[in-house]
C-alpha cells in the first residue's frame, strides 16, 4: 500500500476487506481458466493474461496467507462479499447485450444464452467456496 495511513489504506488493511479482495482476485483467476482452459492467444496477450489471471492471484493469495491477521475475520460477512461479483455479472450481461462486448467468453449471453451464463456464474461461485 502506498499510503497505509490514508482512509483507503486503513480500509484495505482491515482483515475482512483484504480477505474479500483476495476472494475477488482468485475468483477472476479461476474464472479465466476453469470454464475454457488455456486459450490460444498471441504472445503479448498470453503474457498479459498470465500476469493478470495467474500470477496476480497466486501473489495475492501468498500475501493474504503471510501478511493478513486472520484472527479478527468475521465469516458472517461472506454473504456480503457476493454482492460485488453478482452485481458485476449482471452488469456484464446487460452491458454485453447492448454493446456485444463480453470480457470473458463464459459471460457471452448472445452466444451461450442466459441459462448457460447463469449456470457458469453459479458454478464459478461454487468453485471458490
Amino acid at each position: 500500500m502506498i499510503i497505509p495511513s490514508s482512509k483507503l489504506g486503513i480500509l484495505a488493511a482491515d482483515p475482512n476487506v483484504a480477505t474479500a479482495i483476495t476472494f475477488y482476485i482468485i475468483t477472476v483467476g479461476l474464472g479465466n481458466y476453469l470454464p475454457f482452459g488455456w486459450q490460444a492467444l498471441s504472445m503479448p496477450n498470453r503474457i498479459y493474461d498470465l500476469l493478470v489471471h495467474a500470477v496476480t492471484p497466486v501473489l495475492t493469495l501468498l500475501y493474504w496467507i503471510f501478511n493478513i491477521d486472520k484472527g479478527p475475520l468475521d465469516f458472517a460477512t461472506i454473504a456480503y462479499w457476493l454482492i460485488y461479483p453478482l452485481s458485476y455479472a449482471l452488469y456484464t450481461a446487460v452491458h454485453g447485450i447492448w454493446t456485444h462486448f463480453y470480457p470473458y467468453d463464459f459471460t457471452d449471453v448472445q452466444t451461450l444464452g442466459v441459462k448457460r451464463v447463469r449456470l457458469n456464474t453459479f458454478l464459478l461461485s461454487l468453485s471458490v467456496l
